[in-house]
């Protein structure tokens, strides 16, 4: 037998697979990701599919079996699969048109030639430069540009548009096509790929839209994907190729939403934590994960979107953002730049929650930044019912008289839970004590029920469980203690930080007041604290659209001061004193 038959109900798929073949293996081969933050090691359990039959008979009672835990030794049938992320659209603060001057590094010239002729015998790369304005020598191309040129002039009565990257052309095109000329911005985060689509004549945002990352297959931390790299034959390209087929799917759907052609992107600009920016480029980061914590380059890379594999013009020019530390990348410093704590006239707090703790404070006087390993809990992972911010994800929750009521994304029925769910649930039971200061859970079998089975979207209860508030504690502690280390490091005390800008989609949904009462930041008046939205994807897009900025953010890459918490002494006396939740008046911590 070559092997079996495994059909996806939900979909319609059918793939054939090796006997014994890992079913999650099987799967993503097939681009079926299912979200696996243990790694694949059989605990979190998030990666439950449905088997509904067996040897082509459907079963008396279906079955849930872990995808990455099964072989595949029979034809089967099952329900697998995440639809609604393939759809859902990236929450942006940014505005469709940024109010500042646009200046992309790409543009568009069309110019009417001459034909050669006998008296005027130029060859069409001369004749092409001299159009252009350009001195011999000062005007480069590639080999593919340069073979296509006769052509193009030929067939067009020599009247063409030169796509030009400063002094680099990258491309001609037949005719006048100066109005189709676009950019993309890509935030590589950590479980979430987004990107938006910029019309860089005109300066105005398109579009925008988000996919997984791919890679969590491989563990919801950075730390599991560098093992994986590391120790698996072949991983690292496996995790470099799953990144990019995440943004190329992204690229995808933008065009046929558009209605432009991926041949006419020219420029993108990336930004991620700095292992992710070394998975997009292929680079080793294994010596990210050990002592002292050094990656391969600090500095941004500029390369073609050939050499990165992305499906766009492949002469296009990719820019990827340079890195401070080991873990504080080029999203930092998209955050920073997009935020513009670095011209601050007062202390500004920053923090970006999402699988990685990033924290920046300071003002035009210095800033300092460290990461802390706050683990995957703002964003679902390692909660027992925690998801990204999708539709159908709980992501608020209040009480109302006496009642404890929720919202969803995009009010949708629910089917899991948020980070900023997260927060409010369990800062609502703290209010109405069924969680004491030092995080117990009370109840029946220390869980609490939000969504019961019979409202769910998938048939079964959304809930919290003490391992979630302990996850939890250890998360927002990890992010205290950073925030302690920076201000100590700097001097600034907590009633001289003029502003808490959280960053992330994340923060747009986070209610201050219930991060406040869980002591997830300092105790500044709520009125100080602000969601910025997605500022790294924001610091990509400035960058974009203002070519200028490079020099910046290189410059700012730099001259940050980074603390390495692993290194710093006061870090684990500050996580101990933050685990417990700030006691309410009449109780006392334990």
């Amino acid at each position: 037998m070559d092997g079996y038959n495994v059909t996806i109900a939900n979909t319609g798929q059918r793939l054939l697979v090796g006997p014994g073949v890992n079913l999650k293996d099987a799967l993503a081969a097939a681009g079926i990701f299912l979200n696996t933050p243990c790694g694949g090691r059989g605990t979190c359990g998030k990666c439950r599919v449905t088997v509904v039959g067996r040897d082509g008979a459907p079963l008396e009672r279906v079955q849930e079996v872990l995808a990455c835990q099964f072989k595949v030794e029979k034809d089967l049938w099952l329900i697998a699969g995440e639809q609604k992320e393939e759809i859902a659209k990236a929450a942006l603060v940014a505005e469709d048109q940024l109010a500042e001057p646009v200046r992309p590094l790409v543009k568009k010239v069309c110019i009417s030639l001459v034909e050669p002729n006998l008296e005027n015998p130029k060859t069409d790369w001369e004749n092409l430069r001299d159009g252009l304005g350009y001195f011999p020598g000062e005007l480069e191309t590639d080999l593919e540009t340069l073979r296509s040129l006769p052509k193009v002039l030929r067939d067009n009565g020599f009247v063409v548009t030169a796509v030009l990257a400063g002094k680099r052309l990258l491309a001609i095109e037949g005719g006048d096509t100066t109005g189709r000329c676009y950019g993309l911005a890509v935030d590589l985060g950590t479980t979430t790929l987004s990107a938006s689509l910029w019309d860089l004549a005109k300066g105005v945002r398109i579009g925008n839209s988000i996919a997984p990352n791919y890679q969590r297959i491989h563990g919801a931390d950075v730390l599991s994907r560098i093992n994986h790299a590391s120790s698996v034959p072949g991983g690292l390209a496996e995790l470099q190729s799953l990144m990019v087929k995440g943004v190329n799917d992204i690229i995808s759907r933008l065009a046929k939403e558009t209605g432009i052609s991926e041949q006419e992107i020219y420029l993108v600009t990336v930004a991620g934590n700095t292992t992710m920016q070394h998975f997009f480029l292929g680079l080793n980061p294994h010596h990210l994960a050990v002592a002292p914590f050094v990656g391969v380059r600090q500095e941004g890379v500029q390369l073609s979107a050939a050499e990165a594999s992305l499906k766009i013009n492949p002469s296009a020019l990719v820019y990827v953002f340079p890195s401070v530390a080991g873990y504080v990348g080029g999203d930092t410093l998209g955050v920073i730049l997009a935020s513009r704590v670095y011209e601050a006239d007062r202390p500004t707090l920053v923090v970006d929650l999402g699988t990685n703790g990033e924290i920046v404070l300071g003002s035009k006087n210095g800033l300092a930044t460290c990461s802390t390993a706050a683990g995957p809990a703002f964003e679902g992972g390692n909660i027992s019912c925690g998801m990204p911010a999708l539709p159908g994800a709980v992501n608020s929750v209040d009480v109302v008289d006496g009642t404890i009521t929720y919202s969803t994304i995009a009010e949708e029925r629910p089917c899991g839970i948020c980070g900023s769910g997260l927060i409010d649930l369990i800062s609502q039971l703290r209010k109405t004590r069924k969680i004491d200061p030092a995080g117990v859970l009370g109840g029946e079998q220390n869980i609490f029920e939000l969504v019961p089975l019979h409202v769910s979207q998938n048939g079964k209860p959304v809930f919290l469980t003490q391992a979630d508030v302990r996850e939890f504690q250890l998360a927002k502690a990890a992010i205290l203690a950073g925030i302690r280390v920076l201000q100590k490091e700097m001097s600034i005390a907590d009633e001289e930080i003029a502003k808490v800008l959280v960053a992330g989609t994340f923060g747009n949904y986070l209610n201050p007041a219930h991060a406040q009462d869980l002591g997830l930041f300092p105790p500044v008046p709520l009125s100080r604290i602000q969601a910025i939205g997605n500022a790294a994807q924001h610091g990509a897009e400035l960058v974009l659209l203002n070519w200028q900025r490079v020099k910046e953010v290189e410059t700012l890459a730099k001259s940050i001061k980074h603390v390495e918490l692993s290194a710093n002494d006061d870090f684990m006396d500050f996580f101990i004193k933050s685990i417990h939740f700030p006691a309410k008046e009449d109780e006392h911590c334990t």
